[in-house]
């Protein structure tokens, strides 16, 4: 968090207080934006008002005194201003949306502010595009190094084109800019399309580059269509609203497009050649309250979407939404967490709802406003929660390094009330390091988690994740002396290294071949409210995948059995099969290229596992 010399503002605003007569539903936040360096009042500032968990933006602008005053209803809003050039700031004086410090309005009352904002760099050029006309453009850059790596501004350019485009109120730093619109490529500069081949831009405070210009290709068109149905009775989902996107942040993608399903809830599009998130809006209980977002394939979190890729004159078919209607998606957990020594709540960190029964990610969120996350869009199911972030020590609630040993949330209703306190990890480093492989059942295991434990002591000081050829390395946080090593990964039994683990800066500064060979849990996972023999794939990851993915399948079993993975083309062909032998509760099937029966191109293939109640399906990509 910035932290800013103390500016005392003295102002009058005639008519600040008010008679509650008729108000106790609404007040008023009002303020001044002034300079950061004088205290100087800017005029026609844009105040943006808007609630931490809602869409609705009150805004207003400030007046020649820096002065501004809104009546509002009674909640709880984050406060942001801006201006062209100057660097917009959330009250009090942050940067990011999740960073403010939320501003509580009572019915009747009258709040007072003051936003100091600094001048910003720029980046300008031209922007044009070959072929098709366009009437809507969007440049954003995005900062690349702390601090504040990942803050970006946008700028919107509405034609006619060319035309000329500056990304004002940059904060000092270095930046790589990209360039979109609807049909044509997306760019970074200089007209490359991968971000990490794009030029870094550094830009002083209050100074301009200029001459950072795009030249737009057109691509081609494709199309997709699918259909959303009840699941319980097969009929289709009539006027359910399908967005379709290929940014995260939908609202200023210039290729969002939306239709609207049929009567038999059949929906078809034709779009830009690309990849996309597709979004389904429907009704929990038939055309009454507020509409869920369903994410393809079957997920209610947008990180867990499958990306839809479109080429140039393809058809893509077979996109469909299964809505059960006899399960609430609407529930959430929340809480906050906080730091085990400060006591204060940590900001970042991502807190993730896994189904404890097939280790699928359901829902996540980050942590804001002094440590305070909530997660919606669940159904009712046994989670698992884990804490995660660059700075600390990663967990599951309510405090433990291993699944099997964490806390176990039944969702039945809204869940809140979670607090929890974190190990933030020190991340000196000095030059030792224990270092090792994670495996299971031949394969390397990606996403293992290992931790030091200082010998003795229950909680660790370091850990780290082991990648996708299960190699690890813990090489932050760590001082010489003796470690117990744990590994931990959902689906295996923890495993704690046989022998304690020495290092020290003379003669063993480096601790390695500490390798770890995971059990699959041999004891059924099983819900009480699900079937007791239940079969279903739990997803695959990577998907899309180039080479080689792992299937993830659950199976409610009390016993092992042989079977075969079957996989199918959109057509209904087999491709390739695999005998396979599955173990009780969670398993890994790994698929690769050698197990297609003949080559295969890039697309959607469905897999099916003997005796599974449901169908998976991966992409591949080439």
């Amino acid at each position: 968090m910035r932290k800013y010399r103390l500016i005392l503002v003295c102002f009058a605003i005639s008519g600040l207080f008010f008679s509650t007569a008729g108000a106790a539903d609404k007040g008023f936040i009002a303020g001044r934006v002034v300079w950061q360096d004088d205290g100087g009042a800017i005029a026609d500032a844009e105040i943006a008002i808007q609630s931490p968990v809602g869409s609705a933006t009150f805004v207003t602008n400030t007046d020649e005194q820096g002065i501004f005053r809104i009546e509002l209803p009674a909640g709880r809003y984050i406060v942001s201003a801006e201006k062209q050039n100057l660097i917009k700031e959330y009250y009090p004086d942050e940067y990011f949306f999740k960073e403010a410090d939320p501003i509580d309005l009572f019915g009747g009352e009258a709040r007072n502010i003051v936003i100091a904002l600094d001048l910003g760099g720029w980046i300008s050029g031209n922007f044009s595009y070959i072929g098709e006309d366009i009437d809507y453009a969007l440049l954003t850059a995005i900062k690349i190094d702390e601090p504040y790596a990942g803050w970006h501004k946008s700028q919107s350019l509405d034609g006619p084109f060319p035309s000329a485009y500056a990304v004002t109120g940059l904060i000092p730093g270095t930046y790589k800019i990209l360039g979109r619109g609807r049909g044509k490529s997306t760019e970074y500069y200089p007209g490359v399309l991968q971000i990490e081949d794009a030029a870094p831009i550094s830009v002083p405070e209050a100074v301009g580059i200029g001459n950072i210009s795009f030249v737009l290709d057109q691509v081609g068109q494709g199309s997709i269509q699918g259909r959303a149905y009840n699941v319980a009775t097969g009929e289709g989902i009539c006027g359910a609203k399908a967005l379709f996107y290929q940014w995260q942040n939908y609202r200023e993608d210039p290729a969002l497009d939306s239709v609207v399903s049929a009567a038999d809830g059949t929906f078809f599009i034709d779009l830009p050649a690309g990849g996309y998130y597709i979004m389904l809006l429907y009704s929990q209980y038939f055309g009454s309250g507020d509409p869920i977002a369903m994410y393809y394939f079957s997920h209610y979190d947008q990180s867990q979407a499958e990306i839809v890729n479109v080429a140039e004159g393809q058809q893509v078919a077979g996109i469909n939404f299964p809505i059960d209607y006899t399960t609430p998606h609407d529930l959430t957990i929340s809480g906050v967490v906080i730091g085990e020594l400060s006591g204060a709540g940590l900001n970042d960190i991502t807190v993730t709802a896994i189904d404890y029964d097939t280790g699928e990610i359901l829902g996540s969120a980050c942590s804001y406003n002094d440590g305070e996350f909530i997660i919606n869009g669940l159904c009712p199911r046994r989670y698992l929660l884990m804490f995660s972030s660059t700075y600390i020590v990663p967990f599951f609630f309510s405090r433990a390094q291993s699944w099997q040993d964490a806390d176990v949330i039944t969702l039945d209703r809204d869940f809140g009330g979670v607090r929890t306190e974190a190990i933030t990890q020190d991340y000196g480093d000095n030059g030792l390091a224990i270092v090792g492989r994670v495996s299971g059942q031949g394969l390397p295991i990606e996403g293992a988690r290992i931790y030091a434990y200082p010998l003795g002591q229950i909680d660790p000081i370091a850990y780290a994740v082991s990648d996708v050829y299960g190699d690890y390395s813990i090489i932050g946080g760590l001082a010489p002396g003796q470690y117990t090593i744990m590994c931990d990964m959902y689906g295996y039994d923890k495993e704690i290294y046989p022998l304690p683990v020495q290092i020290d800066l003379i003669t063993d500064p480096v601790a390695d071949d500490i390798n770890f060979e995971l059990i699959p849990t041999m004891t059924s996972v099983t819900n009480d409210l699900l079937p007791q023999a239940r079969m279903e794939p739990a997803g695959n990851y990577p998907n899309p995948f180039n080479s080689q993915t792992i299937i993830r399948f659950y199976s409610g079993r009390d016993r092992a059995y042989s079977g075969v993975i079957s996989v199918y083309n959109l057509l209904g062909q087999i491709v390739g099969q695999k005998e396979i032998t599955i173990m009780p509760g969670p398993n890994r099937i790994f698929w690769d290229m050698p197990a297609f029966e003949s080559p295969v191109s890039s697309g959607i293939y469905c897999y099916k596992v003997d005796g599974a109640n449901g169908v998976g399906r991966m992409i591949l990509l080439k």
